[in-house]
């Protein structure tokens, strides 16, 4: 069962991540390149545009208000595409979905130390 789990952006650009694979839970032997186009949900006020304005004022407005995030993720020789790999931002912390529940568990542990007020919300 694919999970969720958050990370930090500055950890993410950076590579620090848990020395297991995104895809199959098993330890990592190598990294892969992914780029995220990672909305964020900030740009909620873009839905009432499309009723306003129309389709192309709407598309323009989320293409706006989309980020690009590249990350090296750890994977193992046995991983598959990492095309199903999705993500998006909120605040200072990027929310990587369709990852291994291992990898999710992991990352929970590497942010262990966090006050309450300092984790990302749900």
């Amino acid at each position: 069962m694919r999970q969720r789990a958050a990370v930090r952006l500055s950890d993410a650009r950076e590579g620090h991540f848990p020395p297991i694979c995104v895809l199959t839970g098993e330890p990592a032997t190598g990294t892969r390149t992914k780029t995220l186009a990672a909305t964020t949900y900030g740009s909620d006020w873009a839905w009432p545009l499309l009723l306003v304005f129309g389709l192309i004022i709407f598309v323009i407005s989320r293409f706006v208000s989309t980020k690009t995030v590249t990350v090296d993720l750890p994977v193992s020789d046995e991983a598959g595409s990492l095309w199903l790999m999705g993500g998006h931002i909120d605040g200072d912390w990027l929310w990587l979905s369709g990852i291994h529940a291992k990898f999710a568990r992991a990352l929970g542990e590497q942010y262990a130390d966090l006050t309450e007020d300092q984790l990302p919300s749900a």
